[in-house]
């Protein structure tokens, strides 16, 4: 008979400090995707519900690079697990970018999201950005869809700094 240690606990991934059980997130393979360095802090609450809180944390940079991308702090707060798919901006603008994540009930992530466009710019800089969410929920025990996905259109307009 198989036994479990018990003393075995799982601590949500924190992209902020690279701590934690990275979650079984297939947009996040590669090791450098994981990193990233906050270039400003925005904090502009996207969605507040009983079951999900969405806020645009940050604007990071891969390390290394110029390469910018949004992170999304993302709390599920309903019993079931959930599913969030992001698309920002389109093909051939200045923002192309896509990224989704699983979190389990309670759970807390930060998403870092990349910008690939072939014409990148400052993100400060894009007018009227804009982001196409999916979200999802499923079963914690079983994996059954336990509510049809819904999409929604996030502004991704970043407040001007204050002085």
């Amino acid at each position: 008979m198989l036994s479990l240690d018990s003393s075995v606990a799982y601590e949500p991934f924190n992209q902020l400090t690279n701590t934690g059980t990275i979650p079984h997130d297939s947009s996040f393979n590669d090791l450098k995707e994981k990193k990233f360095e906050v270039t400003r802090e925005v904090d502009k609450t996207l969605i507040d519900t009983e079951k999900l809180y969405m806020n645009l944390y940050a604007i990071a940079q891969v390390p290394g690079s110029s390469q910018e991308g949004y992170v999304f702090e993302v709390i599920n707060k309903h019993s079931d697990t959930l599913y969030v798919e992001f698309w920002l901006g389109d093909i051939t603008g200045p923002l192309n970018a896509s990224g989704n994540a699983f979190l389990e009930p309670g759970e807390k992530f930060y998403l870092f999201i990349p910008n690939v466009s072939k014409t990148p710019g400052p993100l400060e800089g894009i007018s009227d950005p804009k982001a196409a969410l999916t979200i999802g929920y499923n079963s914690a025990s079983d994996g059954t869809l336990t509510e049809q996905k819904q999409k929604t259109e996030l502004d991704l307009s970043i407040p001007p700094k204050s002085e």
